[in-house]
């Protein structure tokens, strides 16, 4: 009976399988110049977003020459996860010259990718964002983009902001009319609260009417010499 305990006992690990490392556990203890080769070079995706995050980590991670780096990943990365740690990387970064790829990613078929892109929007602010974001806000398929969308949109005060906004405010998920709300109470310093009928009368009443303008001035008349 012992014996055959014995055997199972030596058994156990492989009916139980073995626990399986973390590729990216070592990362930390890479150069940088290291780092850098796995982003662009290693054939596993987990291997490629890992040393993007760890560059991601430090602060010399952060400056320009390491952007263009996440910059180009994340417009042509085959993994979504990869292109979504680049877009992470771009937003901790908060340079709105490399805010180009962001706006594109808003397109991607992946939604975690378009909701990251979005993110990294909140934290790299520039007005040709504006009418993507309203897009996304309004039309995207994922709950988490629009969401997303919806807080970015706090950096942007024009009036058709505040309209796709207040219309945000009827979406179905929850999330969203949150967001939205947040966004025109900073952009606007008011509160209508959570109802769209609410917010339009309210900015219409806060909203100075235009001035008329002044009739034209009539020419003196000509005056005539005896």
């Amino acid at each position: 009976m012992k014996k055959l305990l014995s055997l199972l006992a030596l058994g156990l690990p492989l009916l139980t399988g073995c626990p399986q490392k973390d590729p990216t556990e070592h990362m930390g203890m890479q150069s940088p110049q290291e780092l850098i080769k796995t982003m662009f070079e290693s054939p596993d995706p987990d291997m490629r977003r890992g040393a993007i995050c760890e560059l991601a980590s430090h602060g010399y991670g952060l400056q320009e020459s390491y952007l263009k780096g996440y910059a180009a990943i994340a417009q042509r990365d085959s993994d979504p996860s990869v292109r979504c740690a680049a877009l992470r990387a771009l937003g901790s970064g908060g340079n709105a010259r490399y805010i180009a790829p962001a706006i594109a990613a808003l397109q991607d078929p992946n939604p975690t990718v378009r909701q990251d892109a979005a993110i990294a929007l909140d934290s790299m602010v520039d007005a040709q964002a504006t009418g993507p974001l309203c897009d996304r806000s309004a039309n995207d398929t994922s709950t988490e983009v629009r969401c997303a969308a919806a807080k970015a949109l706090r950096h942007y005060r024009q009036p058709g902001v505040v309209d796709v906004l207040v219309a945000a405010l009827s979406d179905a998920e929850f999330c969203v009319r949150f967001q939205a709300r947040n966004s025109l109470r900073e952009i606007t310093g008011l509160d209508g609260g959570h109802e769209p009928a609410a917010w339009r009368k309210l900015l219409a009443e806060k909203t100075p009417a235009t001035p008329a303008s002044p009739p034209a001035s009539q020419p003196a008349p000509a005056t005539i010499k005896l």
